[in-house]
């Protein structure tokens, strides 16, 4: 249960000024502590009635001034009834009307129902804005956290996709190395022909230089069909971490708005 301070009284305000203008009764609204909070005499407005304190610490349960009573006081009390308003069984504040006693502690009993059911509504009210104020604070913070881990994600590809760059240059030089080994091959494998029996071994060896430069080839292709996949997939990541980031965006304005209605609304 919120605290009585933050709650909205201006219905009260509004319920004695009603009161004592078409009734010509005095209304007055005391908090927790005894305090007048609302009055139709604001000048009242911020003093202490005793009755009401007493009430509130639980040492009477109502206080009602007869008229005979009011007048032995020398004015200092009017004839009336002060009726302590409770919200789910725990006292908040309480209520008096200063009039007839006869005739106003039955509209006492009823007022001040009415004013407790208006407060435990605001009471309730307050409490889910509140709640829903926790809440959107948390979706701020896995909005926040989404963003860094897509942030992470993105530098990781884009890391990735130098990377897969650096390693397809090296395969290429690599490429590069094995066509001139192949054509070095050829080349010897010519002149060891001319040089007939006496290159015979030459030959072996320049077929074997041939054979493991077109294997080399080969392999440098595969990678650099293999890396060629690699950028493909790491393009479609970061557009698609794009598109996240993008929605992480909205969804992270649309939450501060709500927060902010919230907020203004509470």
């Amino acid at each position: 249960m919120s605290n009585l301070e933050t709650v909205d009284l201006s219905h009260t305000q509004q319920i004695c000024d009603l009161i004592a203008d078409r009734m010509g009764f005095g209304c007055s609204f005391m908090g927790s502590d005894g305090v007048i909070l609302a009055s139709n005499l604001r000048e009242r407005v911020g003093t202490t009635h005793d009755a009401a304190a007493r009430i509130m610490r639980g040492e009477i349960d109502e206080s009602a001034v007869t008229a005979e009573m009011a007048i032995a006081s020398g004015g200092k009390m009017k004839e009336g009834i002060n009726l302590p308003i409770a919200v789910d069984g725990r006292r908040i504040g309480s209520f008096g009307l200063a009039g007839p006693l006869d005739i106003v502690r039955p509209m006492a009993y009823v007022i001040t129902s009415l004013v407790g059911s208006v407060i435990a509504l605001r009471m309730q009210d307050l409490g889910r804005a509140n709640h829903i104020s926790l809440r959107l604070a948390k979706a701020a913070t896995v909005v926040a956290t989404a963003t860094r881990g897509a942030c992470e994600v993105d530098r990781a590809m884009l890391l990735l996709t130098e990377t897969t760059s650096r390693i397809g240059e090296v395969v290429t030089t690599i490429g590069k190395v094995a066509k001139q080994t192949n054509l070095l091959a050829l080349n010897a494998t010519i002149e060891a022909s001319r040089a007939g029996d006496a290159g015979a071994g030459f030959t072996v060896v320049a077929q074997e230089v041939k054979l493991l430069s077109v294997q080399t080839t080969q392999a440098t292709a595969d990678i650099g069909n293999q890396i060629g996949r690699v950028q493909g997939v790491v393009t479609q990541v970061r557009q698609a971490m794009a598109a996240m980031n993008n929605a992480i965006t909205d969804v992270q304005a649309i939450v501060s708005d709500i927060a902010a209605a919230t907020e203004a609304s509470a």
